[in-house]
């Protein structure tokens, strides 16, 4: 996993506060029914296991009287159907029916019927399981929610189920109190700035030298990189960055 997160990590190390890229790893056995893996302040997690391969798990998480219940991959299990009755709000996997990988992804039939039923939920699987659990509120995501798959979806969830019923969108936000759920639509700013830290920053350790190779410096334009090196000596004398390791030059051959 660290392995995977190396390009991610080496991406992002330059520009954000790297206490965010540290993982910490907890273990916990998968296979454990109604297993509570976080119990502090009131806050309650649970997992159940999935259906979607070996190691995958569905969650419950209990705050102030109120349940969430969230799937991830899987078929409806009978675990689900015990534990997550009645929860507040239930979001469950609810597959592209088959027809649409056709048309869509151009799947062969037999590829398209098995990705969409021997890992993931059918609609009708997914109104199924929700008659059976009856949230206050129903959620289904993993599916392409455009103008046509959404009405195949809801259609084919309608075969099983009645209940209230929400299919999720990107930004899609519900606010659940003992009273009342509210579903709202966040209008995301895309070309927003980054939210004011909520800590004293850590900044990135820029301390480590841009490994520039024998090729970089060769093929360096040597006005341009004396033209970046006198923005770096005003930077620096500007904002008072003079401590150890901080960016100097750009070294090049002449």
């Amino acid at each position: 996993m660290k392995k995977m997160w190396a390009w991610e990590e080496a991406t992002r190390g330059a520009a954000v506060d790297p206490r965010g890229l540290q993982l910490e790893v907890n273990e916990f056995d998968w296979k454990i029914v109604n297993n509570v893996i976080f119990d502090e302040n009131g806050v309650q997690v649970r997992t159940l296991p999935a259906i979607h391969g070996e190691q995958s798990v569905s969650f419950l998480l209990e705050w102030n009287g109120l349940k969430f219940a969230f799937s991830s991959d899987t078929l409806p299990t009978r675990w689900w159907r015990e534990h997550a009755v009645g929860a507040d709000l239930a979001i469950h996997e609810c597959f592209t029916p088959p027809d649409f990988m056709i048309e869509k992804y151009g799947f062969a039939p037999s590829e398209a019927i098995f990705v969409g039923s021997q890992g993931h939920t059918s609609a009708q699987a997914f109104g199924k399981i929700m008659s059976e659990t009856e949230p206050r509120l129903a959620v289904c995501y993993h599916f392409q929610n455009d103008h046509d798959i959404a009405l195949a979806v809801y259609s084919a969830i309608r075969e099983t189920y009645d209940g209230p019923l929400d299919l999720a969108a990107d930004f899609m936000t519900w606010n659940v109190t003992k009273d009342s759920i509210r579903t709202r639509q966040g209008v995301p700013n895309e070309e927003s700035f980054p939210a004011p830290v909520q800590m004293p920053k850590q900044p990135p350790d820029s301390a480590a030298e841009f490994p520039f190779s024998e090729f970089d410096l060769e093929s360096m334009d040597l006005g341009a990189a004396e033209a970046t090196n006198e923005m770096i000596r005003a930077f620096n004398e500007r904002t008072g960055n003079d401590e150890v390791g901080a960016y100097t030059s750009i070294p090049f051959q002449e």
